[in-house]
Parts: C-alpha cells; sequence; structure tokens
C-alpha cells in the first residue's frame, strides 16, 4: 500500500522531501536548526541551552531528530536555564511529543494496511477493491474512507503498544482518519504543530462527515488549532460543521443517544466510579441540576462537605434508595466517639477552597441553562463533551465557561428551581434541636416497638421507593458511659523454658486445614505429571477451577476477562489429541479463542500456564500465571 502525501510536502520520484517541512531543510538547515560551527554541537553545559530563548534557533526550530538531540542534551542541565530559555525548552518538547505521536499514527496505519479484511472471500473482494479506491485516491491527493482491516489487528498492537483491547482500536481508526481523511491534520502533528489528543478531537468531530466535507472542515479549523485550548478548538469545529453539513450535528447527537449507556470503573485510589455516557442533553442538565437542589436540601439537613461532594452523595441516595440526613442524623444521636473511637478525629483539610469551588459549580449551571435558553449551538459536532486526558481544558477548566465569563452570583448560593416530578425532600424533615434537620414522622405511625426495625415510605413516593428505611428509637443501652474492663495480663511461660521461633504461617494453614480435614492439593505451574488428566472432552468442576486459580483471567495479553467468563480451551486440540489436563488448558475468551485460530497466529504451553503466542508478524508474546502473595 502506498505511503499518504501529506499535503503541503511534496515528495520527489524517490518519496524524499522535496520541500521544507519535518525533518526537511528549513531556513535553518537540517531541522530548522543553522549548521555548522554556529549551530547546536557544544553539548549540554556550554549555555547552548539559551538558544531555545524567544526567537533563538533552537525555539523556532522545526520537530525532528536533530531538535530531539538538543532536547536530550539541554535536559542534563535545566537548572542553568534562564525562564525565557526553559520556557522554549518546554515548547520544544511539544514539538518533539507531537512528532512522535505522528510517526506513531503513521506506522499504525501502515500496519493495519498490511492486515485486510479477508475472513471470507466476500469480504476479501470488497478490502481489496477498497483499497484500490483509497490508492486511487492518495494518488491524486483527495481524501478518501480508509479501506477495512483485519479485526484482529488492534490485538496484535496490544502488547506492542501496551495498550488494552478498546484502546488500540481506537489508535488504529484514529491512525487511519488520519491517513486517509484528515492527511493535513497528520501533516500538522509531523510539523509539531498539534498534539494527539486535538488530532483526535478533529477525528471524532468529522467522523460522520463525507472525507469531503471532513477535509473542508479540516481546512477551517487547522490553522489556529495548535494555539487554541481542547474545548475552544471544539468550539471551532461545532461551528465549522454546521457550515459545511447543517444536519451533521444533529445527525450526530441522535446516533451518539443510542449508545446511552452507564459505565462504572475502579479509581486508582481504590474509590469507584459511576457514569453516565451519551444521554439526551435536556435530560442531562435537568439531572445536573436536580442533584444540586438535593444536595443543597443535605447541606441544609446538616450534612458537611463541598457541594461536589454533596451532590454525589445525592446522586447514590437517589439510586439506592438511601437517606443521608439519618445517616447524619444518627451520628449526631450517639455521642461523639462511642461508636467509633477515631469519629471527628479527621477533617477536611480543604475547607478555605469550598465557596470558590461551590460558585463556580453553580456558574457552570447558569452558564449551561442560558446555553440551552438561547437555543445556541454550543458543544455539538466538538469532541463529544470529552475533555482532555486530565478533565479539563488547556486552562484546567472542566469545560464550558469559568466563573470569570460572567454569570457569577452575589452572596450565598440560591438554590436552583426544583424539577418538575421531583420529590420535595425537605417536606420530609423538621427543625431539630441545635438547628439541624430531624427525621419526622408526623401522621404515619409504624406501630413497630420501640428499638424494633421499621420502614417508613414517604408519602410522597411510590410503595417501591423508599426514602427512610430506619428505626424509629434506638434500643437501651446499659452500659453506656462504661470503660472496658481490663483483660488478663500477659503470663510467663513455664520456668526454666526456653522460647521458640515463631512457626511458619504456612505451616498454621496445613495444619488448620488439616483439622478440617481438608488436603490441599497443589496446581501445576512448572511440571506434570498429569494425575489430573481426565478421558473426557469437558474439563470437570475440579479441574476448572485449578486451572482458573492459575490463570486467573483470559490467557492472551492485556485481556482482562475472567476466568469463568472465558472458553475452557485446549491449547493442543482434542481432535489431535490433546489431553484435557491442567497443562494442555488455559482459559480464553471467545474472542481471542477466534483469533487462536485465524490464519497467521500460533499458541503454545510449553509450560502449565505459560502461554506463547506467535502473531502473523511472528513476534512472540509471553503470558504467564497469576501470581498471589505468600
Amino acid at each position: 500500500m502506498s505511503q499518504a502525501q501529506h499535503p503541503g510536502s511534496p515528495r520527489d520520484d524517490d518519496g524524499h522531501d522535496a520541500a521544507p517541512g519535518p525533518g526537511g531543510d528549513g531556513p535553518h538547515g537540517r531541522d530548522g536548526l543553522a549548521a555548522g560551527a554556529g549551530g547546536w554541537g557544544t553539548g549540554a553545559g556550554s549555555g547552548a541551552g539559551e538558544q531555545f530563548g524567544a526567537g533563538m534557533p533552537l525555539e523556532t526550530a522545526a520537530a525532528g531528530s536533530v531538535l530531539a538531540d538538543a532536547l536530550g542534551r539541554t535536559q542534563m542541565s535545566l537548572g542553568g536555564l534562564s525562564d525565557d530559555a526553559l520556557a522554549g525548552f518546554l515548547g520544544g518538547c511539544q514539538k518533539i511529543a507531537a512528532w512522535a505521536g505522528g510517526m506513531l499514527l503513521e506506522g499504525i496505519a501502515e500496519y493495519a494496511g498490511r492486515r485486510p479484511d479477508d475472513r471470507t472471500a466476500r469480504r476479501a473482494a470488497r478490502s481489496a477493491a477498497a483499497a484500490k479506491k483509497a490508492r486511487a485516491a492518495l494518488a491524486a491527493g483527495e481524501p478518501v474512507d480508509p479501506p477495512p482491516y483485519d479485526e484482529f489487528a488492534p490485538d496484535e498492537l496490544m502488547p506492542v503498544l501496551r495498550l488494552s483491547k478498546g484502546s488500540a482500536g481506537r489508535q488504529v481508526e484514529l491512525a487511519l482518519a488520519l491517513r486517509y481523511r484528515l492527511r493535513a491534520t497528520l501533516a500538522a502533528m509531523l510539523a509539531g504543530q498539534i498534539d494527539a489528543v486535538r488530532a483526535r478531537i478533529i477525528a471524532e468531530a468529522t467522523a460522520d462527515l463525507t472525507p469531503a466535507q471532513a477535509a473542508t472542515v479540516e481546512a477551517k479549523v487547522l490553522p489556529d488549532a495548535g494555539r487554541q485550548t481542547y474545548i475552544a478548538l471544539g468550539i471551532s469545529l461545532g461551528k465549522a460543521v454546521l457550515e459545511v453539513d447543517p444536519e451533521a450535528a444533529i445527525r450526530r447527537r441522535k446516533k451518539a443517544e443510542k449508545r446511552a449507556r452507564v459505565e462504572r470503573w475502579r479509581e486508582y485510589d481504590g474509590t469507584g466510579a459511576l457514569a453516565g455516557r451519551n444521554l439526551p442533553p435536556d435530560d442531562t442538565l435537568a439531572a445536573d441540576q436536580a442533584l444540586t437542589a438535593l444536595a443543597l436540601e443535605l447541606r441544609g439537613a446538616g450534612l458537611d462537605g463541598p457541594l461536589d461532594y454533596l451532590r454525589a452523595t445525592a446522586l447514590i441516595d437517589r439510586i439506592i434508595g438511601r437517606d443521608s440526613r439519618l445517616e447524619d442524623c444518627r451520628r449526631e444521636d450517639s455521642p461523639r466517639g462511642e461508636d467509633d473511637p477515631e469519629e471527628g478525629k479527621e477533617d477536611w483539610d480543604d475547607r478555605d477552597e469550598w465557596p470558590v469551588r461551590d460558585q463556580y459549580l453553580l456558574d457552570q449551571q447558569d452558564n449551561a441553562s442560558r446555553n440551552a435558553a438561547s437555543a445556541t449551538p454550543d458543544h455539538d459536532g466538538q469532541d463529544g463533551g470529552r475533555p482532555d486526558a486530565d478533565g479539563q481544558d488547556g486552562d484546567g477548566h472542566e469545560g464550558g465557561d469559568g466563573p470569570e465569563s460572567g454569570g457569577r452570583r452575589d452572596g450565598a448560593a440560591a438554590e436552583p428551581a426544583r424539577q418538575p416530578g421531583q420529590a420535595d425532600a425537605a417536606a420530609e424533615v423538621s427543625a431539630g434541636a441545635g438547628g439541624r434537620m430531624r427525621p419526622t414522622l408526623t401522621g404515619q405511625g409504624c406501630g413497630s416497638p420501640e428499638g424494633q426495625p421499621c420502614e417508613y415510605r414517604s408519602p410522597q413516593s411510590p410503595p417501591a421507593h423508599p426514602i427512610l428505611k430506619k428505626c424509629c428509637a434506638r434500643g437501651p443501652r446499659s452500659w453506656a458511659g462504661l470503660a472496658p474492663r481490663d483483660g488478663p495480663g500477659a503470663r510467663d511461660g513455664p520456668q526454666g523454658s526456653t522460647p521458640h521461633p515463631s512457626p511458619d504461617p504456612r505451616e498454621l494453614i496445613r495444619q488448620f486445614l488439616a483439622r478440617l480435614g481438608i488436603t490441599p492439593d497443589p496446581i501445576a505451574v512448572t511440571r506434570c505429571d498429569h494425575q489430573d488428566a481426565e478421558p473426557g472432552y469437558t474439563p470437570s468442576r475440579k479441574l476448572r477451577h485449578k486451572v482458573h486459580a492459575r490463570t486467573p483471567t483470559c490467557s492472551y495479553w492485556g485481556c482482562r476477562r475472567p476466568a469463568q467468563q472465558c472458553d475452557d480451551d485446549h491449547t493442543v486440540a482434542w481432535d489431535s489429541g490433546g489431553l484435557s489436563c491442567e497443562c494442555n488448558l488455559a482459559p480464553l475468551c471467545r474472542r481471542h479463542h477466534r483469533m487462536k485460530q485465524h490464519e497467521g497466529w500460533t499458541l503454545t504451553q510449553p509450560e502449565p500456564g505459560v502461554m506463547i503466542w506467535e502473531a502473523p508478524s511472528r513476534r512472540r508474546y509471553v503470558t504467564t500465571p497469576a501470581r498471589y502473595a505468600s
């Protein structure tokens, strides 16, 4: 497959750059640097790093290997740079990162192009025709849709790029879009002008356009893309898409709404995350405002925390039918330290920041409401509302207009208007001692004995959605106020005895299991005596459990599909004489089970649990049994 020619970088018959460009001969010589003794070459510590100052050769150098070498040399003596030169150094790093990202995507596109979609004769014919059309369009300098590629091409790149299957697939899609539809964007990356995030924003915003329309939008936004924040670039793209194809934004939104979903994942700090994606914009805005109203009610009930924290609490309360106001009241009814001696010892460490953060959140809602009321296109056709890798735009905000853009409220934040159908949770609490808000069961006697569980349902709520689920009153606590009694003191051993070393914990475990009548059954990991081999094709539950304990996920590199959801694959096929044994069984998810049988892929298991995958490229990737803490 011929290599894409980038606009603005004509090539001669040998495929070499015939004009200044990335890595070409610029105004300062190779890679934009002055050639000869006056250029870079004296190394770190010679003051040459000051060449990164404003307007200096290294500051204006084009992205390329020479600039990368200069950055590497300067990095060893950053402490000796002036602020001006250090700023230029950072800009140079950005150029090289964009240049390297462009080369990476260009290589990924080439790799995927070598894996045509040829699973069937019909698919192979279509793939060949699309590849021929793409080559002709590239030769004519016209944008074109990329040809289809093999479904397992992203899986082959997973261990190479150290990415999950989903991330590898998105990289392949982006690379092919830049190579065939948005070649000027790829050229800008190779020139160090825009990074991979901006390239992805452009690609996603133009995905539903024809290749010609996508190229038109690209030409409108690309000149300023490198100087804009991610959010500003998204706004420019939205306007350009509306100019080129007014119906595109509507089509894109309706298509995305059909992919509405709720995602759950684990945060790196051990917490969890729950997010609704691709929701209707009107419903999203209404839900956002309702969460703020509920959060303000929680604050009025005496719950502590910033508005973001209270909104998150209100979200979980609504979903699982909990009322955190009652949880807080229970803690207030209990003498501090009685149930939890550590309670109250730790406090929030960022209280001073709450007013600014709360006001910014409320201002965002005001701005979103005004945008929706004015019916002016805001983010349609942008980056799908997706922030950058840090969840922020280039100014550190989470998107939209910041507090400084107007709409600031004076004094304390007012409670947003209640949405239609929203339960009047405030009517279910009444003022208690000390200004706290306490639950009241007015007019609704539950009839339960004092201290016994009851379930009170709000008259405003359907029976299936209880709001208050607590006890009417606390039971007697005759031990309240008493100190715990002293236990027996430490005792000396028999006279004349000598201390013995602590026993091996593993031996204690074995003794404990023996008392329970449980005999440990070892799992084969380095060699196998085939004692667990079974005569049938389908392994028994015991054999499956041993294999899954050794390999708890799919055996392909980076795949996290739990073994219980995988096929129990015979590495050497049963029909070819393979055993149903620990040394020949391994979990494979259905996708990678199919990939193993795909042409060009081989899988061997030289030791129990050691899986050697050989890809069509003839590269080998090894996965090993799970390691457990001893």
